[in-house]
């Protein structure tokens, strides 16, 4: 009877220990749960410092306007340029702190030489990403990086042939992106052949950044909840740092719940003859 006793009992142990065994295979085996992402917005007003306008910038940029008027006089005649502070071609936001990486990362934008011109002419890439420039022009053109250096010696501009497209080994190399404070690097691209044809590729460190529209709007995606910072450059130079905090949203019924706006930013840029 005693026997009996002991092999039910070891018996029970042992069903209960497998029990328990699938129990936790049954919960490690569920997809872990997915931090809520959200997406950010918000405006930019810009003024130019008048304190930056001596007698040569103002002459560089008279120069600047005359040739931009110039250029769509030529394309096109009835076309309204107005003055403005080109902020879609030259202002980048960049989010500074988020230790997670999106899901998907940014595919490089599309780079079209075309008309006489670099198409974007602010290109935003991570620094993993190579800069492939398309030539839909008619005839062989001669792509190049003015004051770029590779180990103190120029970049080799590249020849791209028409209708084909080419990488342009622009993009910083591994000495370059070694010190981790550095956040970006920006390069200014230019065409042999069209002397008007005026652009810059900006690389960026963090996985979240957006050019800043003409109208002063740019818009994130993809960002976690936590505490960061927006860092606004404008050509070449950091021009302001702003801390924000996307907060942990519900959802909820019949709104979206994901979508943050953030404080209108006020900046004061320099008057740059430079791009």
């Amino acid at each position: 009877m005693q026997k009996i006793l002991v092999t039910v009992l070891f018996l029970t142990l042992v069903a209960g220990a497998f029990q328990s065994a699938q129990s936790r295979r049954r919960r490690s085996s569920r997809p872990a749960k997915k931090e809520p992402v959200y997406t950010i917005t918000g405006r930019v007003q810009a003024t130019i410092d008048q304190k930056t306008k001596s007698k040569a910038n103002q002459v560089l940029n008279r120069l600047n306007n005359f040739q931009r008027r110039a250029y769509w006089r030529f394309y096109d005649p009835l076309a309204i340029v107005t003055r403005r502070v080109p902020l879609g071609e030259r202002l980048v936001v960049i989010v500074q702190g988020v230790k997670v990486a999106p899901d998907k990362a940014a595919e490089p934008e599309e780079v079209r030489v075309k008309a006489g011109g670099i198409f974007p002419s602010l290109i935003l890439q991570h620094i993993s990403t190579d800069l492939s420039v398309y030539n839909a022009y008619s005839k062989k053109i001669t792509i190049f990086s003015p004051g770029r250096t590779v180990d103190k010696k120029p970049l080799k501009p590249e020849v791209i042939s028409p209708s084909s497209d080419a990488v342009f080994n622009v993009s910083p190399r591994e000495s370059e992106t070694a010190d981790k404070k550095v956040l970006f690097w920006s390069f200014p691209l230019r065409i042999k052949e069209f002397a008007m044809a005026k652009a810059r590729v900006i690389f960026v460190r963090s996985r979240y950044y957006s050019r800043v529209s003409d109208t002063g709007v740019y818009s994130i995606e993809n960002l976690p909840a936590g505490k960061y910072s927006l860092v606004f450059v404008y050509v070449d130079k950091i021009v302001k740092e702003v801390p924000i905090t996307v907060k942990k949203m519900r959802r909820g019924r019949g709104r979206n719940s994901n979508l943050q706006y953030m404080n209108s930013v006020n900046l004061t840029l320099p008057l740059l003859s430079k791009y």
